[in-house]
């Protein structure tokens, strides 16, 4: 599983900034966002888009609608 490798600094997994998309979609599964995965990878969301300022509110609220959704992924964008 995903989680097993985010404290490994040998693997890529250790650094979102250089996750692909399919590294992503991984994340967004292991958050219970699988509803929001054919956006993500339309929009080729990676770990360096994930984490960027270009990432806002308004682009966001285009792939994840509800405002719940929104507020749980910003908490667990935090925690990476």
């Amino acid at each position: 599983m995903l989680h097993v490798f985010l404290d490994d600094p040998n693997t890529s997994l250790a650094n979102p900034w250089i996750w692909s998309i399919e590294q992503v979609i991984g994340w967004l599964q292991q958050n219970n966002f699988q509803a929001y995965i054919d956006k993500f990878r339309d929009e080729k969301i990676d770990g360096a888009t994930l984490l960027s300022d270009g990432l806002d509110d308004s682009i966001l609220k285009e792939l994840m609608p509800p405002v719940k959704q929104r507020v749980l992924f910003k908490e667990a964008l935090i925690k990476l």
